[in-house]
């Protein structure tokens, strides 16, 4: 299981480069693995086609394998189809790098992206998964408040409360109004950024939330208007009403 495991972060970590090159020492610096071994699970997955070694010198990108299942029929690739549109037009709006995420096993994934912001690298936003970060992060604040109240506690219980609410009963109440709202804005001190974000709830997906960065708060009183239109926008997509779905 930890071979797979560390195959699996090899895995994350090439396709998180963006297309950039990396090599074994790199991959085995950051990650803690043996260089041997990494080499070795790093030829592998060449073999399968989920990397691809573009020279001698050990220069590695992602594989075909991995474009091929991203064409798949997935829940998550209609999710997508659905938001991609609206968010465009929210990013050409705000004129902010905008992203779409889901969470799963207590992990959020990126699954779609559009514009940009500057100062915010697209290689920190397409990273490996990692663990919540609510505090500072409007997304998963909002994937918080999307779930019951035992998932809740289990999560905050773990992490713990942000330090400007004063108990879990506190930010549970917070969490409550953000769900009924459906938007979220924030500053955040460490990104030096006004932080603001959308959720878009449905019965048939996952809970997905939209999230950015602007500079000011007037900025950021516009785009939690123009990311609620949005959300809007991406409900009716995946919800038409009856008779209108296609074919």
């Amino acid at each position: 299981m930890k071979t797979l495991n560390k195959g699996l972060d090899i895995l994350e970590y090439v396709s998180a480069a963006g297309g950039l090159p990396v090599t074994p020492s790199q991959v085995a610096a950051e990650l803690q693995i043996n260089v041997s071994s990494c080499v070795r699970m790093m030829q592998t997955l060449c073999e399968r086609g989920y990397l691809m070694q573009l020279s001698r010198r050990g220069n590695y990108v992602t594989g075909p394998n991995l474009t091929t299942y991203s064409c798949r029929h997935s829940l998550f690739n209609s999710l997508v189809a659905g938001a991609r549109e609206p968010m465009k037009k929210l990013s050409d709006r705000i004129h902010a790098l905008v992203n779409l995420s889901v969470v799963h096993c207590d992990r959020r994934y990126l699954i779609y992206y559009c514009g940009y912001t500057p100062g915010i690298s697209v290689r920190t936003l397409v990273n490996y998964p990692r663990h919540w970060n609510y505090a500072e992060n409007a997304t998963e604040r909002l994937l918080l408040a999307a779930a019951d109240r035992k998932e809740r506690e289990r999560i905050v219980g773990e992490i713990g409360v942000p330090e400007n609410f004063t108990s879990m009963e506190d930010f549970f109440q917070e969490l409550d109004r953000l769900r009924k709202a459906g938007t979220v804005k924030f500053h955040s001190r460490m990104q030096k950024l006004w932080i603001a974000g959308g959720l878009v709830l449905t019965r048939k997906y996952p809970p997905a939330t939209i999230g950015f960065g602007v500079a000011t708060e007037p900025e950021a009183d516009f785009a939690v208007r123009a990311v609620a239109e949005c959300c809007a926008e991406i409900r009716a997509n995946l919800e038409p009403p009856d008779g209108l779905f296609p074919g």
